[in-house]
């Protein structure tokens, strides 16, 4: 199902953009344009993130999948930590589409060729 999710607050996010890593030591090539090889070392960043930014509700980026858009991974809401979204902050933001209705299916096909995908079904 495509669905597309919004949150009922302004969230705070570490951008993973511009300057903001050169700070941190590295680049975009090594943190958001690594491979699925590199996943062990970038899911390290976003936890180094995480304890250095106790009042982030996530992480944003430009896609690498979808220049020009914006990524984002969202932290959990803890007990132990100021930052981080829980699930009842969540909504859906209009109605869902689901895959096995022909415009859903569509949508999925569209994807999966802009993102180099085989869809099989």
């Amino acid at each position: 199902m495509w669905s597309t999710v919004a949150c009922g607050r302004a969230l705070k996010l570490v951008d993973l953009g511009g300057d903001g890593l050169a700070v941190l030591g590295t680049t975009r090539d090594e943190l958001v344009l690594s491979g699925r090889l590199d996943y062990a070392q970038t899911r390290a960043w976003a936890e180094a993130l995480w304890h250095a930014a106790p009042d982030a509700d996530g992480l944003c980026w430009e896609s690498r999948q979808a220049p020009g858009q914006t990524a984002v991974v969202l932290f959990e809401k803890r007990d132990d930590r100021l930052g981080g979204v829980a699930r009842h902050e969540l909504y859906a933001d209009g109605p869902p589409d689901p895959f096995f209705y022909p415009q859903g299916l569509e949508r999925l096909y569209q994807l999966g060729d802009k993102l180099d995908i085989t869809i099989v079904i």
